[in-house]
């Protein structure tokens, strides 16, 4: 507008406006004819002739395709079925021989032990008979050794610091040498005799262990042999063919060491047996000693000891007395301490029953004010001294327990020294009464 136009602006008209041009929707079918808004929702249900001729080459090509694999896989089946038929008739041809051979080394190895077994059974027989003439050879000793050895087996019966290796222990163990160095010889071959046969029964036992487990492993493994895949005897057992071996399982190496270890040492004690029968024959002679002079001597070393007993046992009759007397006042100082914790009681009831009083006091006048203060530091005062009393206590009650300690212990060396007095004295000496004479001792 500019300012000479006359108009106004009642006269003037209002532009003509333009609407924006947009193009207009079209839709179109599979063939490219436009069809409009009608056509809306029906493409989804629908292929064009090219796409259907397509899909069905597709699928008869895919068709195809399946029949070749079908063909071939039919094909690597009837191979497959050949070559696993040949690897198991290979398989089952080689196991065989397999346990063939086994049970040749099996026939062999029982053979060996079936020998062994009859050996052992020899040499045993021989260390009996040579058991008894050793036998035979003690008897005229007997009681001599009998005696001594009964003293040796009743001074045993000490205990504690009194079981000791002591001068009259080793008089006696002296004395038994000198009454027959050639008894303690037989007694001992006597043992060693005894432990052979032990170990010789050992091993045969052994021997007859391994044997029977071949003998059984045999039967299995021939029956095992004789399986075949037409026998009706087989059957399934989940869990037995595993890659890896069980824990009790031996390898081979391990199962021909064993039988050889098992031989050698039957071997090793015929040995030992035969060297123990020269041995023996070479110990039995005569045994004649003079024991008097070694018996005056043990008994005077019982005298010497039975008075040391006597002499130990009155000085712990004397402290055991002292130490009663202490026992008794430590126990009538803590009834006072008791008696001293228990009325400490009745000030922390009182202390208490005024806190919580005072505690009681409504709203502001609930402050923590001087008094509140002061019982509360009496209380901890209280508490404290209480403190104080049970320490005194407990270190009072620990004094009283090691002075039981004590009493019990004292008591322990007093009924050791009775025992031992009644060992030496009622029963070791009076029997040395009844010593044989030296007539006796040459065999007479």
């Amino acid at each position: 507008m500019f300012c000479s136009d006359a108009q106004t602006l009642a006269q003037r008209a209002a532009p003509r406006e333009t609407p924006p041009c947009f193009p207009e929707q079209v839709y179109a079918t599979s063939n490219g004819i436009e069809s409009g808004v009608s056509t809306i929702g029906f493409r989804s249900g629908r292929y064009a002739p090219e796409e259907a001729r397509t899909a069905l080459e597709n699928r008869l090509a895919l068709a195809q395709l399946d029949v070749d694999v079908g063909e071939k896989n039919r094909s690597d089946n009837r191979n497959m079925m050949m070559e696993a038929e040949e690897q198991s008739k290979a398989d089952f041809q080689n196991t065989t021989e397999r346990l063939r051979e086994r049970l040749t080394d099996l026939h062999l190895w029982k053979t060996e032990m079936e020998k062994e077994i009859l050996k052992v059974i020899d040499m045993s027989e021989s260390l009996l008979r040579r058991l008894a003439e050793l036998n035979t050879s003690l008897k005229a000793l007997d009681e001599c050794v009998l005696l001594t050895t009964d003293c040796l087996n009743a001074r045993q019966r000490r205990f504690g610091e009194d079981l000791q290796q002591d001068e009259v222990e080793l008089q006696l163990i002296k004395e038994l040498d000198i009454l027959n160095k050639a008894i303690a010889l037989i007694k001992r071959s006597i043992e060693q005799v005894n432990d052979q046969l032990n170990r010789n029964r050992l091993a045969k036992t052994n021997l007859e262990k391994a044997w029977s487990d071949k003998h059984e492993a045999d039967m299995l493994d021939t029956e095992g042999a004789h399986l075949t895949p037409e026998s009706t005897n087989k059957q399934h057992y989940a869990g037995e063919a595993r890659s890896w071996p069980q824990a009790a399982q031996s390898t081979v190496k391990s199962w021909t060491q064993h039988a050889h270890d098992l031989i050698l040492s039957s071997e090793h004690e015929r040995i030992a047996s035969d060297n123990l029968l020269q041995l023996c024959e070479n110990i039995l002679h005569d045994v004649e000693r003079d024991v008097i002079q070694q018996k005056d001597t043990v008994n005077a070393a019982f005298q010497r000891r039975l008075d040391e007993y006597e002499c130990e046992k009155k000085n712990l009759t004397d402290k055991l007395r002292k130490t009663c007397d202490e026992i008794a006042k430590m126990e009538q100082s803590i009834k006072e301490l008791e008696n001293a914790i228990v009325a400490k009681d009745a000030h922390v009831q009182t202390v208490q029953t005024r806190l919580h009083l005072h505690n009681q006091r409504q709203n502001v006048e609930n402050c923590r004010d001087p008094p509140q203060k002061a019982m509360l530091d009496e209380m901890h005062n209280v508490e404290e001294t209480i403190d104080k009393l049970r320490n005194q206590l407990s270190n009072t009650e620990n004094n009283l327990r090691h002075l039981q300690d004590e009493q019990m212990a004292l008591e322990k060396q007093i009924h050791m020294k009775n025992a031992s007095i009644q060992v030496d004295r009622d029963h070791c000496a009076r029997h040395r009464m009844h010593f044989p004479a030296s007539t006796r001792l040459r065999g007479h």
